[in-house]
């Protein structure tokens, strides 16, 4: 027949008794341990407790007591939780939130503004802007060729992939309200470029090969 499993014995407010050895809730210490130790935190009678039922914690998980009490280390009351989900349900209560939000203000806030300013720091913040930008590139089209191009990252690209090609998409999109004029040399319609308008000339000829033509034939 398999030997019976045990639970903590209560002898005090301050004191439990665990497979013969005796647990004590010291002075600043939240929970029942075997020494005053704050660093040896394998000695808490709730992780004695739940192993000596389940075996021993796995790696990145936490020993919960589903009421709250750290008093009641009885295996019935202790859950098993990866450790960030077992902050998690702490941090559900208002005044630890605010306890939390204060420790970070009074200690973190101070530490990361000196270290976000020193030298170290400013050559992270370099290094991490240039993989964030100009390392990580995705491939877009041209709004105006339709080839293919690298933009950066979190980066606001214009949707073209050169000048030449933004200057073109702009000119075309003028040239639906320029007036419609006919080339002297084809008989072809078209629109006036926007050039001429600015310069207030008349533009005669639709392209630069009936240009060419017009000055052979002078």
């Amino acid at each position: 027949m398999p030997k019976k499993k045990e639970n903590p014995i209560i002898v005090s407010e301050i004191c439990q008794k665990f497979l013969g050895k005796e647990y004590k809730l010291y002075k600043g210490s939240k929970y029942f341990s075997r020494n005053n130790c704050k660093d040896r935190t394998k000695d808490r009678l709730h992780k004695v407790v739940w192993e000596h039922h389940n075996g021993s914690i796995p790696e990145g998980h936490a020993v919960h007591h589903f009421d709250e009490d750290r008093s009641n280390n009885h295996v019935s009351n202790l859950r098993i939780h990866e450790k960030s989900i077992h902050q998690a349900i702490h941090m559900r209560d208002a005044g630890r939130k605010e306890i939390a939000r204060q420790a970070l203000k009074k200690y973190a806030q101070p530490k990361a503004a000196e270290w976000h300013g020193s030298e170290e720091g400013k050559a992270w913040h370099k290094e991490h802007a240039k993989q964030q930008t100009w390392e990580r590139k995705f491939t877009k089209v041209c709004n105006y060729c339709g080839k293919e191009y690298k933009a950066a990252m979190r980066k606001k690209s214009p949707g073209y992939c050169s000048g030449k090609c933004k200057a073109a998409q702009l000119r075309s999109v003028q040239r639906e309200t320029m007036p419609e004029r006919t080339c002297r040399i084809c008989g072809k319609a078209f629109r006036e470029n926007p050039s001429y308008v600015y310069q207030k000339k008349v533009q005669k000829f639709c392209s630069q090969k009936c240009y060419g033509k017009s000055r052979a034939s002078n």
